[in-house]
């Protein structure tokens, strides 16, 4: 009897614990890819062996399409892919510039043609569907190409996020700052870096005491309600991806160049002002293996500035 306790308390916080980090695990920083194999004729085509290839890493992930000629590549790390489609009787197909984004499924439709496998067929991008049938979920992605060129004040990415349609900037004084997205209030929006809470729970809005954008690969809001991986709020759902190694030597150079100027005069039918800002610019360059990089700050224009 003794013992059947001690198991009973064992479990239950065993089950208490599995509860807590639930989200966590679930909503992990991962997208999808989601397609058919079939023939020129429209038919589709079984029992195809599909080899999906990371072009940064090399990692190789294998399935098969079943009985109706589907596949899927489920919990992939964002990234660009190659895809390799195989099948008896048919022309082998290379499939090049795959994209998988996080929090998102890539549909891919896979043709061959009649032949032998010694004949290669490549196909490189392909087609953004206008519906997407894949997912019933509204979000967006900003991208790291949209993250590193777009000025940013005080390096705070997450103000992209204002790119997103139906996400707008909370009220002046509202307590952690941040958006408003579908409506809902700033304070209902859920953060997850690399699948990890990364909320202030004292203010209920994202930890924003250190900047990262350098390190950000991506992120994506959700919009629309929840899905069963996510939790906590009901709000927006942001998913942000932190950049990962790769085969080859890459980084990321960032300087910060300010100096002290004056603005034009105020004038007014009572006094002429003229104030001292402080104006600042961040330069940024990618560096690959074998590069050096300098800054220097003699010219640039203002990105923000803070009155004095």
């Amino acid at each position: 009897m003794k013992l059947s306790r001690t198991f009973s308390v064992v479990l239950a916080l065993f089950c208490a614990f599995v509860l807590m980090f639930a989200p966590t695990v679930w909503a992990s920083p991962t997208g999808s890819i989601a397609g058919s194999v079939k023939d020129s004729s429209g038919a589709v085509i079984s029992s195809a062996k599909l080899t999906l290839v990371n072009i940064a890493t090399n990692s190789k992930v294998e399935a098969t399409s079943d009985s109706n000629g589907e596949f899927q590549f489920l919990q992939l790390s964002p990234a660009v892919y190659s895809l390799n489609v195989e099948a008896t009787g048919f022309k082998k197909m290379v499939m090049d510039g795959i994209v998988v984004e996080v929090d998102q499924i890539t549909h891919v439709e896979a043709m061959l043609q009649v032949g032998n496998l010694s004949q290669i067929v490549e196909v490189s991008g392909g087609a953004i569907p206008l519906l997407e049938t894949d997912k019933s979920t509204l979000s967006n992605v900003v991208e790291s190409k949209v993250i590193s060129n777009m000025p940013l004040n005080a390096r705070q990415y997450l103000d992209l996020a204002l790119l997103t349609p139906g996400v707008l900037p909370s009220s002046a004084g509202t307590q952690g700052g941040g958006f408003n997205v579908a409506g809902a209030r700033s304070q209902s929006n859920v953060f997850l870096l690399d699948g990890v809470s990364n909320i202030d729970t004292q203010i209920n809005s994202a930890l924003g005491n250190f900047r990262i954008t350098d390190a950000v690969q991506e992120f994506a809001v959700q919009t629309s309600v929840a899905t069963a991986e996510f939790g906590r709020g009901t709000g927006g759902q942001v998913s942000i991806v932190t950049k990962s190694g790769t085969n080859q030597f890459h980084g990321r150079r960032s300087s910060i160049c300010g100096m002290t100027c004056w603005t034009p005069p105020i004038f007014s039918p009572t006094r002429m002002e003229a104030r001292k800002i402080h104006c600042t610019a961040t330069s940024t360059a990618e560096l690959s293996a074998g590069q050096s990089s300098r800054t220097e700050c003699s010219s640039f224009s203002p990105m923000r500035a803070s009155a004095k």
